[in-house]
């Protein structure tokens, strides 16, 4: 995506470049713009310009990371995962349909992930939303939540499309083989807030060298799909990666 720095009198913004057909931008027929900074705070200008381009930067690169080595139903060690994203009429409704690779969803459509082990393997499995507004939120596992598929196991996650953001959006899903005396494998750290809202932090203790990998991948340069960690065989990473759009209720009739 493109992006120009706009300074107007004492002000500056950051701006996306509207109707971009690039694949890893949120943007459709609208622009991404951050600020206002305000250039006679020149401390502030720097701290708050650079935490917004390095969390524009972590979105694109888990973007196009899980695009890149997306992966539909095959296996993952002696283990896969079975991902189906549908609509439906409301939360309880067993009329549901799948959606489409880029379909235009309008808000308050009711949705639904079903997430399947099919493998003779337990997967460990993280879902994340990518929002228009380039912020990720940890939808799976949630609080209370173990996040370990076992295998033949299911989980339904039911879901409303809300207007926050509107534009390109995605789940990307990442599961890896569970393995004897090692942690959970968890990326809700991953999560970051909307641009210029405040940073979460992540509880609990700290990354394993798989995380270290994928955040190595995400933060900096690196791709990662089969990995070599120190003192271990190579580790299988599989990602799913879902798209669609988010459009206002009159724009669309894509309610099943």
């Amino acid at each position: 995506a493109h992006w120009l720095l706009q300074v107007e009198n004492n002000e500056a913004r950051l701006i996306q470049a509207g109707g971009t057909t690039e694949n890893d931008s949120p943007a459709s027929s609208t622009s991404v713009a951050t600020g206002p900074y305000d250039l006679n705070d020149k401390t502030g200008f720097i701290n708050e310009f650079a935490d917004d381009v390095r969390r524009i930067y972590r979105w694109q690169n888990l973007r196009r990371l899980a695009g890149e080595y997306a992966t539909a139903g095959s296996d993952v060690s002696s283990g896969g995962l079975e991902l189906e994203f549908v609509k439906c009429r409301d939360a309880s409704s067993t009329e549901c349909e799948p959606v489409p690779a880029g379909d235009r969803l309008p808000v308050g459509q009711k949705a639904r992930i079903r997430m399947r082990n099919t493998g003779r393997s337990a997967l460990d499995v993280t879902l994340l939303m990518l929002d228009a507004s380039f912020g990720i939120d940890a939808l799976f596992p949630s609080a209370g939540q173990y996040g370990r598929l076992r295998p033949s196991e299911h989980h339904s996650i039911d879901l409303e499309i809300i207007g926050d953001t509107m534009g390109k959006e995605h789940f990307v899903v990442i599961a890896v083989p569970s393995q004897k005396g090692v942690q959970r494998a968890d990326f809700a750290w991953l999560a970051q807030p909307a641009l210029r809202l405040e940073e979460r932090t992540r509880g609990g203790g700290g990354r394993t060298p798989l995380e270290e990998l994928l955040a190595t991948a995400v933060f900096a340069e690196g791709k990662t799909r089969g990995v070599k960690l120190s003192g271990s065989e190579s580790v299988q990473v599989l990602f799913h990666l879902i798209t669609w759009e988010t459009v206002p209720v009159s724009t669309s009739d894509s309610r099943p």
